[in-house]
C-alpha cells in the first residue's frame, strides 16, 4: 500500500511484482544514468558555488550596512550633542537678558515710587474754592502763600514729569540697546552655529570620504560588475535586433545540431550500454570469483577437517597397531614359553622316546598354527581399516551436505537483505528534477553513495 503513492508521484517508475517481491523499477535506465552522469555532479558543484557566493555577498552587504549605520549613528550623535550644547547656551543667554531687564525695571520703579505724588494740586481746584469773609490782606497773604505753594508744586510736578519722560526715554533707549544686543547676540550665535555646522559637516565629509576610500575596492568591483551587466544588456539588445535575420540560419543550425545530438545520443546510449554490459560481466565474473573463493575456502575447511580426521584415524590405527603388536609380542612370549616348555617336554620325550617322526609332526603343526594365526590377524586388521574408511567417507559426505545447506541459506539471506535495501533506497532517495534538454520529459536524480549500476542490478 505504501508503494502506490510513491508510484503515482514518480511517472518514470513501474510497479512490478515478482513472486513474493514487489518494487518500483525505472522505465528508462540508460537515459536516467546518462543524464545523471552529465548533470548530477555539475548540479551539485553549481549549487555549492552559488551557496558560497551568496553567503559571501550577504556578508559583504551586512558589513557595509553595519558600517553605514555606524557612520550615521556617529553623525546623529555628534549633531545631537552639538545642538543640545547650542540650545543650552542660547537658553542661558536668554535667561541672563531677562533677569537683567527685570532688575533694571524694578530699580527704576522703586526710585519713582518715592518722588511721585498720587494726588497733585490743580489750579482749577484752587480757583474754584469759595471766597471767605476774611480781610483782604489775609486773603492776599494766603493767596500769595497758596500761589507760591502751587507754583512750587507745579514746578516739582513739571520736574517730576520731565524726570518721568527722561526715565521713559532712558528705558526705551536701554530697551533698544538690549534689543540690539539680543539681535547681535542672536546673529553671533547663528554665525557660531553656522561655523560649527560647517565644522561638523567637514568632519562628516572626512569620515565619509575615509569610508569611501576604504570601500573603493568593493565599489570598483561593483562598478566592474555593473559595466559587465551593461555590456551584457547591450549584447542582448543586439541579439534581439538580429534575431529576425538569423532565424533561418538558427533553424538550420538547430536541425543540424538535432541530427548531431541524435547521433551523439545514439553513440552515448551505445557507450552506456557497453559500459553497463561490461560492468554486468565484471560483476558476474567477480561473483563467480567470489563463489570459487568461497568453494575453495569451504573445500580447504573440509580438507582441513578431513586431514584432522585422517590424522586421528591414523593415530588410532597406530595405537591399535601398537596394542596388536604388544598382544602379538605377549602371544609370542607365551608361545615361546609354551614352546620352551614343549621343547623341554619334547626333549624330555625325545630323551625318553627318541622319536624323530613325532618331532617333525610337532614342527609342522607349529608352522600351520603360525600361518593360520597370521592370516586371521591380517583379515581382522583389513576389516577394521575398511570400516574406519567407510565411517570417514560418510562423515565427509554429511559435512559437505551441511556446509552446502548453510551456504545456500546465508546467500539467500544476503540477497533478500540487498533487495530490501534497494527498495528502501528507491522509496526514500529518488526525486523528480526537470530535464535540461527542454523536451518536456522529466528524469529522476538520487544522491546515494552506491554506484548507479548497483542500483540498476538491485532493481532487476
Amino acid at each position: 500500500m505504501a508503494l502506490k503513492p510513491l508510484r503515482a508521484a514518480w511517472k518514470y517508475g513501474d510497479l512490478r511484482e515478482h513472486g513474493k517481491m514487489r518494487g518500483i523499477v525505472p522505465k528508462y535506465r540508460a537515459m536516467d544514468m546518462m543524464f545523471l552522469d552529465h548533470y548530477g555532479t555539475c548540479w551539485k558543484a553549481a549549487i555549492r558555488i552559488q551557496c558560497l557566493y551568496r553567503a559571501k555577498e550577504a556578508r559583504r552587504d551586512a558589513a557595509r550596512r553595519r558600517e553605514q549605520a555606524l557612520v550615521h549613528w556617529a553623525a546623529s550623535k555628534m549633531q545631537s550633542v552639538f545642538r543640545g550644547r547650542q540650545a543650552r547656551q542660547y537658553a542661558a543667554v536668554q535667561r541672563m537678558l531677562r533677569r537683567r531687564q527685570h532688575d533694571a525695571a524694578t530699580t527704576i520703579q522703586v526710585g519713582l515710587s518715592y518722588e511721585y505724588d498720587p494726588y497733585p494740586i490743580r489750579i482749577q481746584d484752587l480757583m474754584n474754592q469759595p471766597s471767605s469773609s476774611s480781610s483782604p490782606s489775609f486773603q492776599a497773604a494766603y493767596r500769595a502763600h497758596v500761589a507760591r505753594t502751587l507754583a512750587e508744586r507745579l514746578r516739582k510736578q513739571r520736574d517730576r514729569d520731565r524726570y518721568v519722560r527722561m526715565v521713559i526715554r532712558v528705558q526705551s533707549a536701554w530697551r533698544r540697546k538690549k534689543a540690539r544686543d539680543v539681535f547681535n547676540s542672536k546673529r553671533l550665535l547663528k554665525q557660531a552655529w553656522e561655523a560649527r555646522r560647517q565644522m561638523a559637516a567637514a568632519v562628516l565629509q572626512r569620515a565619509f570620504r575615509a569610508y569611501g576610500w576604504r570601500n573603493r575596492n568593493s565599489l570598483f568591483s561593483t562598478a566592474l560588475k555593473a559595466k559587465k551587466a551593461e555590456q551584457q544588456a547591450a549584447a542582448n539588445k543586439l541579439q534581439t535586433l538580429y534575431r529576425g535575420r538569423a532565424a533561418r540560419l538558427e533553424a538550420q543550425q538547430k536541425r543540424q545540431a538535432l541530427k548531431l545530438f541524435e547521433r551523439k545520443k545514439e553513440h552515448a546510449a551505445m557507450c552506456l550500454q557497453r559500459v553497463i554490459r561490461r560492468r554486468r560481466e565484471n560483476r558476474l565474473h567477480q561473483r563467480r570469483l567470489d563463489e570459487d573463493a568461497a568453494a575453495r575456502s569451504a573445500a580447504t575447511k573440509i580438507q582441513r577437517r578431513f586431514r584432522r580426521r585422517q590424522d586421528m584415524l591414523s593415530y588410532q590405527l597406530m595405537k591399535i597397531g601398537r596394542e596388536f603388536q604388544l598382544r602379538t609380542d605377549a602371544a609370542l612370549r607365551l608361545q615361546a614359553a609354551w614352546r620352551r616348555k614343549q621343547g623341554h617336554m619334547a626333549k624330555h620325550m625325545l630323551r625318553v622316546l627318541k622319536d624323530e617322526q613325532y618331532q617333525r609332526r610337532a614342527n609342522a603343526a607349529t608352522k600351520l598354527q603360525t600361518r593360520w594365526r597370521g592370516r586371521l590377524g591380517r583379515a581382522a586388521a583389513a576389516q577394521a581399516q575398511q570400516a574406519a574408511i567407510q565411517r570417514l567417507v560418510l562423515q565427509t559426505k554429511l559435512e559437505n551436505h551441511l556446509a552446502t545447506v548453510i551456504q545456500a541459506g546465508w546467500r539467500g539471506q544476503k540477497g533478500r537483505q540487498r533487495y530490501r535495501e534497494a527498495v528502501d533506497a528507491r522509496k526514500r532517495r529518488w526525486k523528480e528534477v526537470p530535464n535540461a534538454e527542454g523536451t518536456g520529459a522529466k528524469v529522476y536524480f538520487v544522491s546515494v553513495k552506491r554506484c548507479r549500476l548497483d542500483i540498476v542490478m538491485d532493481c532487476k
